[in-house]
Parts: C-alpha cells; structure tokens; sequence
C-alpha cells in the first residue's frame, strides 16, 4: 500500500492544500511551521484515528489541528494505491462535539463504506503492519526519531508483530541439562499459567474480573485482571464523560428555549391588560348579539303560537271522541278471542277425558304382574343358583361295572331321574354334582359328598324349584322371563292411567266442564266483530295524531307561558329588542377604541392563555435549568480520578501488555509440550536475517566504526567501537542515535515490508547527523527508497538538494 495524494481543508495551519506523491524518493521541503508537521500529522490521523471521538476526546486529541479563529470542522483525504496500482480513497472529518465527526471508503470496486467503525476497521486490514507498528516504525516524526529503539522495548505489541515475523520458536539451552531444563520450563509454565485456563481463555472456574482471585495467581491472570480492570474503569469514565456532555448539551438547550420564551414574554405582557378588556367586550357583544336574534324570534312566533293554540282545539276533540269509540270496540274483539280460547279448551278436556277412559280399559285388560311379584321370583332364582352352584362344586364321579346285564334308576342332585344300563363286561361312569342316588331291584344307594349336610342343600333346591314353579302358575305365566315382560308392561299401563288423569286434572284445574260451558253462552253472538289486529291499527293511528296535536299546542302553550313569565307580552319583547341594539351599537365604539390582537392569535382568550403560558413556561425552564446545573453539580462530584484519554492509554498498554504475557506463556506451553521434538528441530538462526539486515545499514551509514554489535533477541544491546569499546544505546551521541534508529527501521521494514508493499515517513531524519556522515545517510535513504516509497520532510534546503542530486529519481514538494 503506497500513499499517493494528501489533501487538507482546512487542517492546522493549511485552509486548502493538496500534495502528491510518487513511488521511490519523495521529499517535501519547507521552513518550520510551513505545514510539514502538519502534512505528517494529517497521514498519522487520516489512516489511524476514528472520526467517533467524544467532545473531550476532541479537542484532546484533534484540538490543535482546527482553525484558530472561527470553524468547527478540519478534513483529511487520501489516496492510496494498492499492489495492482488501484486507488483506495479515504475522507475522514471531524467536528466539535459529541461525536458528530463522519468518515468514507472509496474502494477500487467503486463501493463506499460511511459506517465510522467499518471504515477504520476496512483501513486497519489494508495497512501492511498493525496500527501501532505503523504510529512506531513507519511514522515517527523528527523529535521522537532518536527514541525508536526505547519505543520498541517499551511497545510489546510491535516487538510481537516483529517475533510473529522472525521468531521460529528459537530456544537455546546454554549448557543447562535437559532435565533441569525441563524443571525449569514448568515452573515456568506454574509462573505463567495458574488459575488461567488455556482452552477457555479465560480464569479459571470462570473466575472473571467480577469474581477475582485473591492470591496465588500466574502472570496470564494477574495481566487479565489488570486489563480487564482497565476496560471497566474505561467504561465507567466514557459513561460519566458521555453523561456530562448530554447533561451540558441538554442545560444548554434548556437556557436557549428559556431565552427565546423570556423574549417573546416581555413582547407581549405590555398588551395583556388592554387585550383582557377587549375579552371582557367581546363576551359583553357576543351575548348581546345572541340576546338580540333571540327577541327577534321570540317577537316573530309569539303571534304565531297564539294562532295555532285557536286552531287546534277542535281537532282535539273530535279525535278524543274517536278514540273512545274505537276502544270499546277493542273490547268486544277481546271478549271475542276469549270465547275462542274458552272453546278451544272446553275441546281439549273432553279429549282429554275420552283418553283417560280408554288408559283405564287397558289397565283392567293387562296381565297382572306386579313389580313386587317380580322381586319375589327374582329372589327365588337368586337361591336356586346359588344353591345349584354349591351343589356343583362338590364333583363325584361313580363307575359301575357287572358281570351281567343291568337296569338302574339314577337321579343326579337337584335333577331329574334317568334310567340307565350296565352291560355285562362294560364299564360305565357317571359324573356327578354334589351326589346321586342309584336304585335297583331291592337296591336304594344314595351317595353325597362333604359330610352329609349336602343332602339338605339338595333338599332346599328342590324345595325352592316347587316354590318358583307354584308362584308362576298363581301368576298364570310360563316362565321368570315371561314374567319380567308381563310386569313391564303392566306398570306401564298403570304409569299411562296415571299420566292420562294428570293432564285431565291440570288441565281442568279447580273448574267444573258444566261451569266453563255456561261461561261460553254468556259472551253471545260475536261473529260481526272486527279483528282485534284491526281496531289496533285504527287505535294506534289515532292515538299517534292525537299525540302529536297535544304536543304542538302543549310546545305552542309551554313557549307562550314561558315568553309571560319572562318578558311580560309580546310588547314587552319589542322594547327590549330596541335597548339591546342600542348597547350593541356601544360596545362596538367601546371595542374600536381599545387596542387590537397582535398579529397570528384568532381570539383575545387565545392571545391572553398564550402569555400566561409563556410566564410558566419561563419560571419552568428556570426550575428546569436548576435542577440540571444541580444534576452537573452532582455528577461532577462523581467524576473518575482518571480520565477516559488516560484510561485508554493504560488499557492499551495493558491489553499488550496481557497479549505478550499470554503469547509468551503460549509459546511457553508449546515448548514445554513438545521439548524434545523442538529441541531436534531448533533453528538458531531466527534473528540472524534481522541482524544482518541492520548491521548493513549501520555499515552503509557510520562505515566501520563499530567493530561488533551485540544483540538480545530482536533488540540490539551494546556497539563496541573498533577500540574495544562498548557503548549502549543510552550512551551513543544525538546523531549516531538517530543513525541507529533510521538503520533500525530499514532493517525493521524490510522484515515487515518484505514484498516492498508500503511507505515510511522520516520526518528530518538527518538534523542531528554531521555533514559528512550525511552523505552516507543520503546514499542509504536513496538506496532504501528503490523499494520502498519514502517520504523525508525537512526545513532544511541543503538536506532536500542532498537527496535530490543523487543518482536516483527523487519527488519534490515545496511548502
């Protein structure tokens, strides 16, 4: 990614400027405060500050790039090109307040993006380095050149980036046993990794900030709680920052509606008196006014009721007369549908009476079974099965063999007598129920089973067979079954007898059949009379005309005698007419002279309701307004010890912070798991490709000064000069630092950039390097900017002719 156009209007110091830029070398010259610094500051933001930012974040971060006198927006566009040469456009503004900045994306595709977090996140992943890899490496401005190496051991999330890149899990056991070493890599991994749980991320047993261990934790946790108590104190601060500046904003909104209402207020008041004088006229006319079209209908119809009170008398009388005659006749036709019903009735109980007749002759002809002879045989079968079943439980079996042929009489118990014979040689076998008897020529054998008392069992079945046998004959029935029947529809005849003769008797009543016969002969012939649905039509009709006469000469009546007690006559009416449109014609002189409704109000009550709103809306806003500088009074008492700018900074730094402790404890617990595979397959050349790179550009800048330098990891430690002595970075000159650094960055770029994809900022990378050893510098910007596009601000005319008259196409801009 490779920047190509910078635009501002307005941003610091520049209203409008536009500066272009090319692949390789460009420099941009001008004196200080000409707008190079500004140039650098507006890339910084354009590419790693959001637009989002709250009114004290505003004017803490962006407060000195906007105009000085008057303006309340800065802008910043880019264009990058992208590895096809395509170009990527971004727009961002910023404007004083609560977030009210805006952004844009313009990619090649032709899409845009103006949703503020997609932006930043969208520019973030076309950046070739991490946010704070780019603020340390590739954009360090002229004061903080010499400091890049301090930036870098302070900065955890670049020297990651940088390991990510270079490290191949590199460990040196320096002569340590393998086993001691092994010893020490889990006490190592106790270190890191207790109470942390490495598949959840997170503390163990779910252990959050909320619900924090005490003692006895690794370094993964004790970083996890420190940033995630960070991040709710942050939270706390946006929150409280957030609330104040709404609760401002509202309390200025509040004084602004207070004024507007206080203005208009004392406009009107002056008019109020002289507009509720108009009010009290206007009332005063308008009830004139209504008052004089009264008496002029009153005086119009007074006459006229008169009139028709004469003419409705006669009508009322003759409808009066009608009316009676039609309500006799009305009686007549009554008397005639109660002959009616009468008749039908005296109809009705003779048939009733032949029914009754007819339910008695079938009763006396039914076979006479009664539901307690029913009981009876019921109970009596009841015994007999009960006593056929004891019978039958007790099985007897008889076998009979003979030498010679044989003739037997056998009775089973309870059963009838069957004869029986035995031939000679056969056996024969009978089966028994409860016992039998065998009788022969002089032979009687009766055989019973239990002890004996079976034989009065059998006795008693028979006994009862004679009793249920009896009972049917007195009955004149075949059988228990035929019985039931007979019994059912005996009691069914006597339930019709009893029904028949309830209906005769409601029916009748307490009346007599002669006594109702001679109530009809009393209402005589009425066979001439019209229906009832007749005489009711007419009855209604009349009445309906009737009413309607008496309610005209009742309103007719009730107006007259409420117009008397009133106004007296209809001469009364006229004098009073006459005094009310005298004060009509006074009030309107009256109401000409006062002074008239301002402008927009219909009515003078609307116009007097509107100021005496405003008074409350003004002493409401006053109440309001109190209350919301008590509410700020209040809050502010509250506000965090920290601010959310310094809070931010912080859980930055303990975010990567928490990212090396816990990448490094990871890469701890990869180690650990596979030592000794790791061990076979180390390779101890992972920072030899970065050393060798910034000791080549070290080389092309100082020459042989320094004899070796020593390096820990990622970071250089000591420079030996070629008389043996050891310098540390602290203690190299201004210049050779910046020398240092400016090589360290070569060598840093080339790791991160290494396709050649980006751009580097040096901002007077050579103010404190002596002109000699600037040649070299010169050959080495030069020599880096063929594949990498680099950008060198300075105020220093004789550095940009160095840079220009090298032997390497170089851009130029001049402020």
């Amino acid at each position: 990614m490779k920047l190509s156009k910078v635009y501002l209007h307005p941003f610091a110091g520049i209203e409008e400027g536009t500066y272009e830029f090319n692949d390789g070398l460009n420099v941009l010259l001008g004196p200080n405060e000409a707008g190079k610094s500004t140039v650098f500051q507006a890339v910084m933001h354009g590419l790693l500050t959001t637009t989002s930012l709250t009114r004290a974040k505003v004017e803490d971060i962006m407060g000195s790039y906007f105009p000085a006198v008057g303006g309340d927006v800065i802008r910043v566009g880019l264009e990058l090109k992208n590895s096809d040469n395509n170009i990527i456009r971004i727009q961002k503004t910023w404007k004083k307040g609560n977030r009210n900045g805006s952004a844009s994306l313009k990619l090649p595709d032709g899409s845009e993006i103006t949703d503020e977090k997609k932006v930043q996140d969208e520019i973030e992943s076309l950046l070739p380095v991490s946010p704070a890899t780019m603020r340390t490496i590739m954009l360090a401005n002229q004061s903080e050149l010499h400091q890049t190496m301090q930036d870098l051991k302070q900065k955890g999330e670049v020297r990651k980036e940088l390991g990510n890149i270079l490290r191949k899990n590199l460990m040196e056991t320096g002569g340590v046993s393998l086993d001691r070493f092994k010893e020490l890599l889990k006490q190592k991994y106790k270190d890191y990794f207790k109470r942390w749980n490495r598949q959840q991320q997170y503390p163990e047993n779910n252990r959050g900030i909320k619900n924090p261990y005490k003692v006895g934790t690794g370094k993964v946790v004790e970083a996890y709680y420190k940033k995630e108590q960070l991040r709710l104190d942050l939270e706390e601060a946006r929150r409280f920052e957030d609330d104040l500046d709404s609760l401002n904003e509202a309390l200025s909104i509040l004084i602004v509606k207070q004024e507007e209402k206080k203005q208009k207020f004392e406009e009107l008041s002056p008019l109020k008196e002289g507009i509720q004088e108009r009010q009290l006229k206007e009332q005063k006319f308008e009830s004139a006014k209504e008052k004089k079209q009264r008496l002029l209908h009153i005086s119009k119809k007074w006459p006229v009721f008169e009139d028709k009170m004469e003419n409705l008398e006669p009508k009322l009388d003759a409808h009066r007369k009608k009316l009676a005659e039609l309500q006799q006749e009305q009686q007549k036709a009554q008397n005639k549908q109660k002959a009616k019903q009468l008749k039908q009735r005296i109809a009705k109980i003779e048939e009733l009476a032949t029914q009754v007749e007819d339910a008695k002759k079938e009763f006396e002809e039914a076979q006479k079974v009664t539901q307690d002879d029913l009981k009876k045989l019921r109970e009596l079968q009841s015994d007999i099965r009960q006593l056929q079943t004891k019978i039958e439980a007790a099985k007897l079996t008889v076998r009979i063999e003979s030498d010679s042929d044989h003739a037997f009489s056998y009775t089973e118990a309870g059963q009838d007598e069957q004869n029986i014979e035995s031939k000679k040689g056969q056996a024969l076998e009978k089966t028994a129920s409860g016992g039998f008897t065998l009788k022969t020529d002089g032979l009687l054998v009766k055989v019973f089973s239990g002890e004996g008392d079976l034989e009065d069992t059998i006795e008693t079945l028979q006994a009862k067979k004679e009793e249920i046998s009896g009972y049917l004959d007195d009955l004149e029935v075949e059988s228990v079954q035929k019985a039931e029947s007979y019994a059912g529809l005996y009691q069914k005849k006597e339930n019709d007898l009893a029904q028949a003769k309830k209906a005769y008797k409601i029916e009748l009543g307490d009346q007599e059949l002669e006594n109702l016969k001679e109530e009809l002969e009393t209402y005589g012939d009425l066979a001439k009379v019209r229906s009832s649905e007749e005489i009711t039509e007419d009855i209604v009709e009349t009445k309906t005309t009737l009413n309607q006469l008496k309610k005209e000469a009742g309103e007719a009546d009730n107006k007259i005698e409420e117009w008397t007690e009133k106004y007296g006559s209809s001469d009364d009416v006229i004098l009073e007419l006459a005094e009310t449109s005298k004060l009509l014609k006074d009030l309107k002189s009256d109401l000409e002279d006062l002074p008239s409704l301002p402008k927009g109000y219909e009515s003078s009550g609307e116009f007097i309701k509107d100021v005496e709103q405003l008074d409350k809306d003004v002493q409401q806003f006053k109440e309001q307004i109190f209350e919301k500088k008590q509410e700020r009074t209040q809050l502010e008492a509250e506000a965090p010890d920290t601010s959310s700018e310094e809070l931010q900074k912080l859980r930055e730094e303990a975010e990567a912070e928490f990212e090396r402790i816990n990448s490094r404890a990871e890469t701890l617990a990869r180690v650990r798991k596979k030592s000794l595979e790791l061990i076979e397959s180390m390779d101890s050349d992972t920072y030899k490709g970065l050393e060798s790179s910034f000791v080549k550009w070290l080389e092309a800048m100082v020459g042989d000064r320094f004899s070796t330098i020593d390096m820990k990891s990622d970071m250089p430690t000591a420079f030996k000069t070629q008389e043996a002595t050891s310098l540390t970075y602290n203690l190299l000159s201004h210049g050779t630092k910046d020398t240092v650094a400016l090589a360290w960055r070569f060598a840093l770029c080339e790791k991160f950039l290494p396709e050649g994809n980006g751009f580097v900022i040096l901002d007077d990378p050579m103010v404190d390097i002596d002109p000699e050893r600037r040649k070299d510098v010169v050959k080495a910007i030069n020599q880096f900017s063929e594949q990498y596009q680099t950008l060198v601000m300075t105020c220093h005319p004789d550095h940009a002719e160095e840079l220009s008259n090298s032997d390497f196409e170089v851009s130029q801009n001049i402020l």
